[in-house]
């Protein structure tokens, strides 16, 4: 069984369980099923189920200690507070220390993609890409290894001929295992674009249309930065048509709108606190009066990018527009009741 049919058989499981169960009970029989189960994956994505339900309890301390758990959380967090406070010595040595003395493929994975990230920044294209390579070959069914490297092959070393042997690898095994498929496609149409041919990127652009999704389908978002670079008339006009309503629906706007629409959240939610649902309704209706269609999904996503970016401050799960608050930059800080 692979990530997907896992994912969505514990998903199906907990849908079941929360029919009858609630609150600490919800808590206790996830507790429960986790002390029983041995397969990694499945811990891991019983955890997540655990981390959302003491979210959506409010209990962020408890949150906090299950993604503690999270074996390669572990390792994004070493690696954080050592680039926040690097000390004397050189990280690429600490790196191959560690992974000759880790077994946990998912600690191992997170390691690995630091080691090849750090031989990358320094220009040793080589030994970044023979980690990614032992990556991939430790687990086959996991192509952002590949995808990573595609990518190093076409920013880094501007070399979109190998990058497409490559990406051209990570898409077969994305959409053989249901995993990544969004991401890997994407990166094909970048690296074709860097090639002029625009046929492989309307291909692409079919292929992502025709994705069909399941909770259990890992992926990134929607995107659309490579139908934006497109030449115009170099594809098929329906296909554009239909791949740039495919983005709108997922709340990904053209990079001008979207601009746009940051103003006009920012010109609402300063100079004072404000729900999202009201930022939200004075978008919508600037939005009318100069005739641009654009989904509340689209107006959250930008609230959202907004406050990763430090442009806005928020209490709550912007998400829940209601039950949410945002202020400019400019404003005091105001911690959750």
């Amino acid at each position: 069984m692979g990530y997907p049919e896992s994912f969505n058989e514990i998903d199906g499981w907990c849908q079941e369980l929360r029919r009858t169960h609630v609150g600490e009970d919800m808590v206790h029989a996830l507790e429960k099923r986790i002390e029983a189960e041995t397969d990694d994956e499945r811990l891991r994505i019983l955890n997540g189920f655990l981390y959302d339900e003491y979210e959506a309890q409010g209990n962020e301390a408890a949150a906090r200690a299950v993604r503690c758990r999270d074996p390669a959380m572990e390792i994004h967090d070493w690696h954080y507070e050592w680039m926040k406070n690097p000390p004397e010595i050189d990280i690429i040595p600490v790196l191959e220390d560690r992974i000759r003395g880790e077994t946990h493929p998912a600690r191992l994975h997170a390691l690995r993609f630091y080691l090849a990230s750090a031989h990358r920044d320094r220009g040793n294209y080589a030994a970044s890409e023979a980690t990614f390579l032992a990556d991939f070959e430790a687990d086959p069914e996991n192509p952002q290894p590949l995808i990573f490297l595609a990518s190093q092959k076409l920013s880094w070393e501007e070399q979109p001929e190998a990058a497409m042997g490559v990406i051209e690898r990570a898409v077969e095994v994305a959409l053989r295992v249901g995993m990544w498929r969004r991401h890997a496609l994407g990166q094909k149409a970048r690296v074709a674009l860097a090639l002029d041919r625009p046929a492989i990127v309307e291909d692409v652009l079919r292929q992502l249309l025709g994705l069909t999704f399941t909770r259990g389908n890992a992926d990134c978002g929607a995107e659309r930065d490579f139908l934006d670079r497109l030449p115009p008339g170099s594809i098929d006009p329906d296909v554009a048509r239909a791949y740039d309503d495919y983005c709108r629906e997922r709340g990904v706007l053209p990079r001008a709108l979207a601009q746009r629409i940051d103003e006009l959240i920012l010109a609402s939610a300063a100079p004072r606190w404000l729900k999202v649902a009201r930022v939200m309704g004075d978008v919508l209706n600037a939005c009318r009066r100069d005739n641009v269609a654009v989904s509340e999904y689209a107006i959250v996503k930008r609230v959202d990018y907004l406050v990763d970016h430090g442009k806005l401050q928020a209490q709550g799960n912007v998400y829940r527009p209601r039950y949410s608050e945002v202020f400019g930059v400019c404003g005091p800080i105001r911690h959750p009741r």
